[in-house]
Formats: C-alpha cells, structure tokens, sequence
C-alpha cells in the first residue's frame, strides 16, 4: 500500500513528466531569465568562438560566416529569436573545436565539436545551460550543413532543459535510478533526465550517468556518453573509458573528446596510451591532439581564491 506521502510525490512526479513531455515551453521571461510568460527564447547576442586547432585545421571555415548561419537559424526556428536590441535577451555562445584526420589518410572523417551555452544575465540566479554535438565533417561537404546540424542539437538540449526549469535535480536524478518497486522508469523519462542533467552541468549526476553508460540500452548510452561530456567531471571518466573499450573508430573519438573536457591525471594518462599505441592511426592523432589540450590546461597557473572583504 503505496503511503499518502507517497502517493503524493509520484503524482507531483507524473504532473511534471506529462508537462514536460507534451513540450510546452518554459521560455524567457520579461527579466531575461526563464519563465512562463513567453512562449520563445530571446537572444540579443550571438558569439562564435573557434578553438586554434580548428582555425588551423579549418582554415576555410569563417567565423563571420558562422555567425550569419547561427543568426538565421535563431530566426527560422520557432522557440528561438534573435533580437539585438532586446535588452531583456540573453547571449548565445557557439564554441568550435575538432578531430582532424591525419592528412595522410584517404579514409576516414573529420569531427566537429560544437558547444553552445546560453548565459543568463548579470545578477540573475538561474543556471546557464549548456548543449553538446560531435559531427563528422570531411573534404567536400557543406560546411554550412555540418554547423547547422550541430547547432540544431545544441538548440535543442539547451531548450529542453530551459522547458525543465521548474524540474529539480532530485527529480531528476529519480528518473535516472530504479524505483522503489525496483522498476526502471521508461526510456523516454531517462532520456529527458539525461539531457536536461547534462545541459545543466550537474556533477551530481556523474555516478548514474556512468551506470546508464555501461548499460545495456545502446541509444541511452550515447546520450550519457554527451551528457558526461558536458558536465565535464574527471570522476566520470572510469567509465568512459571501459566504454570506448573494443568501440570502433567514430565512438572512440567522441571518448576522447570527454577525455578532453574531463582532464586530470587518469586522461592523461590514457589519452597518451592510446596516442602511442592504438592501432589505428585517427584514434592516436585524436588522442594526441588532445593530450596536449589536457596537458596545458593543467600547466595553467591555479587563479588563488580572493579573500573575502574585511567586515
């Protein structure tokens, strides 16, 4: 017999599930953050920044094109607006790296790795949110194409967890784990609680997503696998790994790029196993250029915690 308490929280829980399944949007509020008062999501300013290795690696793509793409997809999709001169809009910033194949190899792609994070205003307490896309790219294809697809999947985890505001992480978290009875909630609900975790950067969610990684569900475990990669988190890194294990080429890559976000002694360490030593020469070209990512980022200086004012 299911308690009063109980049965109130599963019913609070079912509401909000149904809610956010049918899709109605959370969207910006009269103050720049988000609220139930509009129905889109207003951007007053678009920043692309591209990473030296991609600029490098793609010299033929322009930011100044990019950033014309980025403007015309705001104004074509439909929960989305790019407005300047809305004071109450947010900023939109798409970062650019990638995987270069070895110039040497005929075979084989190129990937692009997008991020995207909307900023809230100065001063306002909601969180950022932030969207992921790793998508191949190689010589011929349209680079316009190839942005476009991975700003529609950053767009989307972005508004997905924009729609998701009123959803706490331990709701969220909920959806990861099994229930009470021992039933694993549906695929569609972790699928939501994956994404809306990831786009929020919650460390909190790194030991489940690990689980959902290694688990049985292929599709789920691509959607960790992005989810883990945002947050960025080097204690979920382990299980990256033992996933990358015996994956082919593509997987492996995108493995290596959360190796890169993550950082720390164990990515090092791998990312230089596998430049030295895996079999296939994209994977150790890929570990490499990030080895020196990791590399220098933990070379950086540590900025020294600010003393408090005196009272």
């Amino acid at each position: 017999m299911m308690s009063r308490k109980a049965g109130s929280r599963h019913l609070q829980d079912l509401r909000l599930w149904l809610f956010l399944s049918l899709g109605v949007l959370i969207a910006v509020g009269p103050l720049g953050c988000f609220g139930q008062d509009a129905q889109i999501i207003s951007v007053r300013k678009l920043l692309i920044d591209v990473s030296p290795g991609f600029e490098k690696a793609f010299d033929g793509v322009q930011k100044s094109d990019l950033r014309e793409l980025g403007q015309q997809i705001l104004e074509h999709e439909k929960r989305w607006r790019y407005a300047p001169n809305d004071e109450a809009g947010l900023v939109l910033r798409f970062r650019l790296d990638g995987v270069q194949r070895k110039p040497s190899r005929e075979a084989g792609k190129d990937l692009w790795v997008v991020t995207a994070r909307l900023q809230q205003p100065t001063g306002q307490t909601a969180p950022d949110y932030h969207g992921y896309a790793a998508v191949p790219y190689s010589v011929g294809d349209d680079a316009a194409d190839t942005f476009r697809s991975a700003a529609d999947q950053c767009l989307g985890q972005i508004q997905m967890a924009a729609n998701s505001a009123s959803a706490t992480t331990e709701i969220l978290l909920g959806w990861l784990n099994p229930q009470a009875d021992g039933k694993q909630p549906k695929g569609d609900k972790k699928r939501l609680a994956i994404r809306v975790l990831g786009a929020r950067k919650s460390k909190a969610a790194t030991k489940p997503l690990g689980e959902i990684l290694l688990g049985e569900d292929p599709a789920l475990a691509q959607e960790a696998l992005t989810a883990l990669t945002l947050i960025g988190d080097p204690n979920g890194l382990q299980p990256v790994i033992d996933y990358a294990e015996r994956k082919p080429a593509p997987v492996r890559k995108k493995a290596i790029m959360a190796a890169k976000e993550m950082g720390g002694k164990l990515a090092a360490a791998w990312l230089f196993t596998l430049s030295t030593g895996h079999e296939d020469p994209s994977v150790r070209h890929a570990a490499s250029t990030a080895l020196s990512a990791v590399e220098l980022r933990a070379a950086r200086p540590r900025a020294k915690p600010q003393k408090a004012p005196a009272q």
